[in-house]
């Protein structure tokens, strides 16, 4: 890493912990600084940082209003995501409904400033059997209801939650035993039910790791593994995380995760030993992408998602394969033959999206194919693929 990643680092780790940063020792990049924090989604966690040393730094003042006026923007709508999740959480509530909360919407509470915690959506895992009752509560509450993959994703004035009926992004191997066990399994936090602590730092491994290995995971993911781990170390069974990573494949992330966190976060886990790891090169990696990842590399993983890899590029992406397709278009479930079909119903939704189009698409193909060569080599390096 470069020594202005070294200090935008200390700038999030004092953030994360309400202390004072340490001083650069030397030229700090502040323009990089405003950038990469942009590009992380970490702005306000970093300029909390920086608030705090600016009179004694040679920091450009309108580079802080820029910093500050990002952070007021990022509080305000943090607020306003905040207010509608306490509306449909009552929702949930008043109609005996389960909620079980992921990520964001718990770990915030672990931030010295919630607000400062940003999330893109809301993330819960709800029981199957009640997935008509919720669809309609959130209809009734002015969402528009789309389909996906394991559940279903609801809009209202650019708040996004994102309700899952399955885990199965996360864990491939033994699903449905690990859907019961979360749904089970469960305590509160901050007064949102959720996993159990060692389900929900599983949790955390598990879905940093499937971003990792596909458009790539931020360096937010560390900061909420290290806050979690020092809040909940004592009530995680490590030996259920560690078993588990071996059994989904993850079990090399999961030591560069922990490494990581405890070098660069001040994270503890007392005396429970892992795999050692190159936490500098590991941590560089997470900084060369956004939060889950900018928008060519989640292009490639999509394209990635196709039957043969010996496809070209172009062919993945016109025509991709039915596994790549069943999820959006149900029918190819029981009439694969209708994959033709599904094509040019795919391609016309493209080309009449107003925020889609041909041309972007060919610059998604360029930038995806860059960003897979330097991913497969990262990956590598990492030791993370054969």
């Amino acid at each position: 890493m470069n020594y202005n990643d070294e200090h935008l680092i200390d700038l999030l780790n004092a953030a994360l912990y309400d202390n004072i940063p340490k001083l650069p020792e030397t030229s700090v990049n502040w323009d990089y600084i405003f950038n990469k924090s942009k590009e992380q989604n970490i702005t306000a966690l970093v300029y909390s940082s920086i608030n705090k040393i600016k009179d004694k730094m040679n920091i450009d003042k309108e580079l802080c209003k820029k910093f500050e006026k990002q952070t007021i923007l990022i509080s305000a709508y943090s607020v306003r995501q905040f207010i509608e999740f306490e509306k449909i959480h009552k929702f949930f509530s008043d109609n005996g409904l389960a909620f079980i909360g992921l990520k964001g919407c718990v770990l915030r509470s672990l931030y010295p400033v919630p607000e400062f915690r940003t999330m893109g959506d809301f993330d819960i895992l709800v029981k199957k059997e009640e997935m008509t009752e919720i669809k309609d509560g959130f209809i009734k509450l002015g969402y528009e209801i789309k389909k996906d993959y394991v559940g279903i994703t609801c809009v209202k004035n650019s708040i996004t939650w994102e309700i899952f009926t399955s885990l199965e992004q996360e864990f491939k191997e033994n699903t449905k035993y690990w859907d019961q066990r979360f749904l089970n399994n469960t305590t509160q936090i901050s007064h949102t039910d959720c996993p159990e602590p060692t389900l929900f730092f599983l949790h955390l491994i598990m879905h940093t790791g499937k971003h990792c290995m596909s458009e790539g995971a931020g360096i937010r993911n560390l900061c909420d593994i290290a806050l979690f781990l020092n809040s909940y170390r004592k009530e995680i069974d490590f030996d259920v995380v560690e078993n588990a990573c071996r059994e989904q494949g993850f079990y090399k992330i999961y030591c560069h995760l922990i490494n990581a966190a405890i070098k660069w976060f001040d994270a503890d886990i007392g005396n429970i030993n892992v795999l050692q790891t190159d936490t500098d090169k590991f941590v560089e990696y997470m900084l060369l992408n956004g939060v889950f990842g900018k928008h060519g590399n989640t292009v490639f993983s999509q394209l990635t998602k196709a039957e043969n890899k010996n496809d070209s590029i172009g062919k993945k992406l016109f025509f991709p394969s039915v596994d790549a397709l069943k999820h959006r278009y149900k029918y190819l479930n029981n009439h694969p033959y209708m994959l033709s079909i599904a094509w040019v119903h795919r391609f016309f939704s493209a080309v009449f999206r107003r925020k889609f189009s041909v041309l972007r698409m060919s610059k998604d193909v360029k930038a995806a194919v860059e960003y897979s060569e330097t991913r497969e080599k990262w990956l590598k390096e990492l030791n993370l693929i054969d």
